[in-house]
């Protein structure tokens, strides 16, 4: 976890920003972090392929990454899948071979 403010830059190169980046590894992490940081604004990113400066400009930026978790479950007799936050599309399909 950092508190130095790190140079964001989108897919596309056209946004940039400066912000404190967190990359937490699970729920308890992400609690962790928004209770140091009472007050902040904080922004979730993902690849970085938005052209628009929706992700950008806030205090503290979780980077979600590493929460790319796949996961099949039963409920109700139907086969359901629970995605991380920080999970692709691609790598979603690949795990399901589709």
């Amino acid at each position: 976890m950092s508190d130095i403010l790190q140079k964001i830059t989108n897919f596309g190169g056209n946004q940039s920003w400066y912000s404190r980046i967190h990359t937490p590894a699970s729920e308890a992490e992400v609690i962790d972090i928004l209770t140091r940081h009472p007050g902040m604004t904080v922004k979730a990113i993902g690849s970085g392929h938005s052209w628009s400066d929706a992700a950008g400009y806030s205090d503290l930026v979780l980077d979600m990454s590493r929460l790319n978790s796949v996961s099949l479950i039963k409920a109700d007799g139907q086969d359901l899948v629970r995605v991380g936050a920080g999970c692709s599309l691609r790598e979603l399909l690949d795990r399901l071979q589709l």
